[in-house]
């Protein structure tokens, strides 16, 4: 899950290209190994044989106060990035749970193409792990998506 600095999301076409980075498969309208579809702030992604939901909420994540909440997060990195969010995108594995690490992996490269300025840190909630929007976190999540 990306956190937000400022609720947003991304078009089509930065999803395309997103995923054109992450797997280095080319994306046309004429071939149905794969394909982004989006609509407001929901897109599906496929590319043969993932298939991933990716939506945005325009509201802090847990719907809590984020610098309350920060103030219980032991690094001050960490209640940097929890506390200036205001939205989030949630990047989700559909029809998943067979290889988990694996799916961790598809997603972790898509994560690592969306991230902006705009991001203040991931959070993944399933394993209460939360890193900063820095330097070291694009390695942090090709770690994640090699292993």
């Amino acid at each position: 899950m990306l956190l937000l600095k400022h609720p947003s999301f991304w078009s089509g076409q930065e999803l395309a290209t997103a995923v054109t980075h992450a797997f280095d498969v080319p994306f046309s309208t004429e071939n149905p190994e794969q394909f982004v579809t989006s609509r407001n702030d929901r897109a599906v992604l496929y590319i043969k044989p993932h298939l991933v939901s990716v939506f945005a909420a325009s509201r802090p994540y847990l719907s809590h106060d984020p610098r309350e909440f920060a103030k219980s997060l032991p690094e001050i990195d960490l209640q940097q990035a929890w506390a200036n969010h205001k939205g989030w995108a949630a990047i989700d594995y559909l029809r998943g749970g067979a290889n988990v690490g694996a799916e961790y992996g598809v997603l972790s490269k898509i994560a690592v193409e969306l991230i902006n300025d705009n991001c203040s840190g991931i959070f993944i909630p399933r394993e209460g792990l939360l890193f900063p929007n820095n330097e070291v976190l694009p390695q942090r999540l090709q770690g994640i998506s090699s292993g």
